[in-house]
Order: C-alpha cells, then sequence, then structure tokens
C-alpha cells in the first residue's frame, strides 16, 4: 500500500517548487497610490526611488531563481509597466506589482 501512495504522489513531488520566501523592506512595501501620487505630481525623486528599489529586487531575485530565465528590464520600462498595474491594483504595495511582473516575464 505505501508503494501505491508513494507512486500517486510521485508527480507533485517532481513538480514541486519551493516557495521563494521573502521579506520586503524600504520604499517598495508602499501601496501603489503613493507610487500613482509621485507619478502624478511629477516628483522625480521619489519616482527614480521606486524605480531604483524595484530594479534592485528584481536583481535580487534573478541572483535567487539561478537556473530559471532572467528578468530583464530598463527603468523607464518598469515605471511604465508599474504605472499600469498600480492603477488597477491601487490598494496593493508596489513589491506584489514586482512580483507580478516578474512572474509575467517568465522569471
Amino acid at each position: 500500500m505505501k508503494r501505491y501512495a508513494l507512486i500517486l504522489c510521485l508527480p507533485a513531488l517532481l513538480t514541486w517548487e519551493p516557495a521563494l520566501a521573502t521579506t520586503a523592506m524600504g520604499i517598495g512595501t508602499r501601496d501603489c497610490t503613493a507610487f500613482l501620487r509621485a507619478r502624478e505630481i511629477g516628483s522625480e525623486q521619489a519616482i527614480d526611488s521606486y524605480v531604483a528599489w524595484g530594479l534592485g529586487y528584481l536583481t535580487g531575485r534573478n541572483a535567487a531563481m539561478r537556473g530559471r530565465r532572467p528578468v530583464l528590464v530598463d527603468g523607464g520600462g518598469l515605471a511604465h509597466w508599474l504605472s499600469a498595474w498600480c492603477k488597477q491594483n491601487p490598494a496593493a504595495p508596489v513589491f506584489d506589482g514586482l512580483e507580478t511582473f516578474a512572474r509575467e516575464s517568465g522569471g
């Protein structure tokens, strides 16, 4: 009986991927309304802070996820994508948008 249980569980074990536990800190933990407000008032310093944090986060994620396709984006592309995502998810933290971006980019 144990043999059959193992055979039934084998596909799950072979496709299981450990979750990347992440504790985010810094400006990326603020909600999207703060990022959108910075865009609205044209605060280059605030926008640059979000973009720099996001690029740093994605760089770290790429390093942690070796063996997978890296997420590649420039600052302008990230700011544009994040603006659109944040408009759809204003209460979500910016960090969630970066995770979504990374998953959608195949990383």
